[in-house]
């Protein structure tokens, strides 16, 4: 049984800084409190804050470490109009699935701030695999579908990397260049 605070651990290189989480009871308000902290440096530094999140547990983590930061501050003091939120690990399924972490993040923390709006969350295109998922009906053997699946799974990444890009002012996704977003929260 972990009950002791959260554990951080830092390392720096250049200008980049990986901190890791060690399960306990308040990682979710330590990860939020982390978020806070990162998101006023990014806003002032280039005007909005770009997280990457994952999906299982973490929402639910993220949405009760807000609730504690509201009830010990009284207040939320967190510029969540500037928040642009991306989902590191989607999964190839509609919005409305349970095994969506769009709609995991959306139950969990979206729902409670209403600051951010829809055009700043960026979910996979649900209509790539709404049409892979018609089209897999269609087909006759295992072969056939797997390679429906195949190629909506290709389709969904590239025009997920193209919202990226566009988000990151990067222009075309081959030329090399890479997004820096502001934090990353993997589970």
């Amino acid at each position: 049984k972990l009950t002791s605070k959260c554990v951080r651990m830092a390392e720096s290189k250049q200008n980049e800084s990986n901190v890791k989480f060690a399960i306990s009871k308040d990682v979710g308000l330590d990860a939020i409190q982390s978020a806070q902290k990162l998101s006023e440096d990014a806003i002032k530094d280039h005007g909005c804050f770009r997280i990457a999140v994952s999906g299982g547990s973490f929402a639910k983590l993220f949405g009760n470490g807000l609730q504690q930061l509201i009830k010990a501050q009284s207040t939320n003091n967190i510029d969540f109009g500037k928040w642009r939120i991306f989902f590191a690990d989607e999964r190839c399924v509609t919005l409305d699935d349970d095994d969506s972490n769009f709609k995991g993040f959306q139950t969990q923390f979206l729902s409670k701030v209403k600051e951010i709006k829809s055009e700043n969350v960026y979910p996979i295109n649900e209509e790539l695999v709404k049409h892979a998922q018609t089209e897999w009906k269609e087909q006759e053997t295992q072969s056939e579908k797997d390679a429906v699946m195949n190629k909506m799974a290709a389709q969904v990444c590239d025009a997920y990397l193209q919202d990226v890009c566009k988000e990151f002012n990067i222009g075309d996704a081959n030329t090399g260049n890479m997004p820096s977003f502001d934090a990353i929260f993997l589970g």
